[in-house]
């Protein structure tokens, strides 16, 4: 169903692109109907019942980290978040995208 055309409404008819049909779950991968489900309730689904990995959260230790490494190129795992070899505002948007 998420192939549907985008321009809703058609002729007064409801989006039909909605619910666990939209693709993508809040943990940013695809939307399983039982991620759904948990997700509607209020819950992330935990990955010992999906058996996925839990999604990667940040905090202000690697805040402090980003800050530190600002403007640096060259190799930093695990700040460089994009890979593209600088810590810049990209950086930043990927990590208060997963704040926790």
């Amino acid at each position: 169903m998420s192939s549907y055309p985008t321009n809703w409404p058609i002729d007064n008819l409801p989006n039909p692109v909605r619910g666990f049909t939209t693709g993508i779950s809040k943990d940013g991968f695809s939307q399983t109907l039982t991620k759904y489900i948990w997700e509607t309730l209020g819950n992330q689904i935990p990955p010992e019942i999906y058996g996925g990995q839990a999604p990667k959260t940040y905090s202000i230790s690697n805040f402090t980290s980003l800050v530190a490494t600002w403007l640096h190129t060259g190799a930093n795992p695990g700040i460089d978040l994009n890979s593209d070899s600088i810590v810049n505002t990209r950086d930043l948007g990927i990590m208060m995208s997963k704040w926790n």
